[in-house]
């Protein structure tokens, strides 16, 4: 605490530790990414003497936060699972002498940090309200799992972090608010204009049509024109609505409800009306209108599946489960890969033919690549990166070189971007994210 050089106890970590009451050992996570799984280690203050306590099979690898009961008996843990076909997000607790892991709760909506209470009576978790997706705290008794919620307001409370003071009167959270506006430019990102301002706006966006589809803060979608005029509802009700993808010919809209505590795929006309649930049960994620508009992609059951826009039977398709997007043209598919060389991860940019075959192009995947998509022309992979406090659009020609940007912003975050179906306007949005650290003092 008073300074002095930094010195390394552990490699390869994927969350903060947690330290036994004695504070002799340290529990932390490692992501696997084959098998995907959560490692489980215990190692000595000092980083000696470490080992695996347990592995856990999950589609999160590195996701997980350690919490150590003050009685030293348990760790406690939010392990993303999937769950006779559902996504659940799992408490559980796992016996730092034996390794044996017994469930306390399913969370339907996304949770992830865990902290014991001193008495050992019960754990706060950070966990997504399944009506809204506003993060918000919630107390699981223990042993019984009994839950309820702690928090009951506004605020949407980061799912990465949750402590409790020693003597447990206070709770410490991280409070996420986020300021989001649409954005219009031409194709190359010229010219860009603001087109919307006062509220939080297209954090997830695309074209339908000549209109732009955005993301609102209740996860409702708008419609409006490319120059912020027109504002119309495209889906209006309580649940939340996610990955929205527009036809390139216009009529149709897919996207994801999560209800229920899982993700089911639907079709809109462009308006939002004449709904059609596509699949009868749930769906692991994704909503992609393919590029004929005449069906849609998306990610069931470990496998990636085809469905007619109009409904019909499900065809399973020859494509990995970290596919990414089509080009305009549907020739080419971009999808990344990760793998650990040497004990250092390594991220690659896969670009092949949608049929099928042989990657075509191979590229180093820049650290914090986001949202990568195919320019209009297909010649390009873009994506958003963050550099010198800033995010922009960049890309990378498939014919190779240095990646550039196409945006040239200095300031602020952006979340979301897609081209026109026509190729010749950009729209992107761009705020700030701001975090506060919130204390809650008087609590017993």
């Amino acid at each position: 605490m008073l300074g002095g050089t930094p010195q390394q106890l552990v490699r390869d970590v994927d969350s903060a530790p947690t330290f036994s009451l004695d504070s002799q050992q340290i529990a932390y996570v490692r992501g696997v990414l084959q098998p995907p799984s959560n490692q489980i280690l215990i190692a000595n203050a000092d980083g000696s003497g470490e080992r695996v306590l347990v592995q856990r099979q999950t589609f999160g690898p590195g996701t997980a936060v350690v919490s150590w009961s003050a009685d030293g008996k348990n760790l406690a843990l939010v392990n993303p699972e999937i769950r006779n076909g559902a996504v659940r997000w799992m408490v559980e607790t796992v016996s730092t002498s034996s390794g044996e892991v017994r469930d306390l709760h399913s969370f339907t909506a996304g949770a992830r940090a865990v902290a014991w209470l001193p008495d050992g009576h019960g754990i706060l978790v950070t966990a997504g309200d399944p009506e809204n997706g506003r993060g918000q705290i919630w107390f699981l008794s223990y042993p019984d799992g009994k839950v309820s919620r702690f928090t009951n307001d506004l605020t949407n409370y980061d799912p990465c972090c949750l402590e409790i003071s020693r003597d447990g009167n206070s709770p410490v959270a991280l409070q996420n608010t986020t300021l989001s506006d649409i954005w219009v430019a031409k194709a190359d990102g010229s010219e860009a204009k603001q087109v919307t301002s006062g509220e939080v706006l297209g954090q997830g966006l695309d074209w339908v049509g000549n209109r732009i589809a955005a993301i609102d803060s209740r996860y409702q979608w708008v419609l409006l024109n490319p120059d912020g005029s027109g504002k119309s509802p495209l889906t209006n009700d309580h649940a939340p609505h996610l990955n929205l993808s527009g036809c390139r010919d216009g009529k149709h809209v897919v996207y994801n409800t999560w209800r229920d505590g899982a993700f089911e795929l639907w079709r809109a006309d462009a308006d939002g009306s004449n709904l059609k649930k596509l699949v009868p049960g749930g769906v692991i994620g994704g909503a992609i209108c393919a590029p004929d508009s005449k069906s849609v992609i998306y990610a069931s059951e470990n496998s990636i599946w085809r469905i007619p826009i109009d409904g019909g039977t499900p065809v399973k398709i020859d494509t990995l489960l970290n596919f990414v997007n089509y080009s305009m043209d549907g020739k080419l598919i971009v999808y990344g890969r990760q793998r650990v060389v040497d004990g250092q991860m390594q991220s690659k940019i896969i670009i092949a033919p949608a049929e099928g075959g042989d990657p075509l192009y191979t590229f180093d995947a820049p650290y914090g690549l986001q949202g990568a998509r195919f320019t209009p022309d297909g010649k390009a992979i873009a994506f958003m990166l963050t550099r010198n406090r800033a995010t922009n659009i960049w890309e990378q020609r498939l014919s190779g070189g240095d990646i550039v940007p196409l945006t040239k912003f200095t300031t602020d975050d952006m979340f979301s971007f897609a081209w026109s179906a026509d190729g010749k306007q950009l729209a992107f949005s761009r705020g700030q994210r701001k975090t506060d650290v919130v204390m809650m003092s008087g609590f017993h």
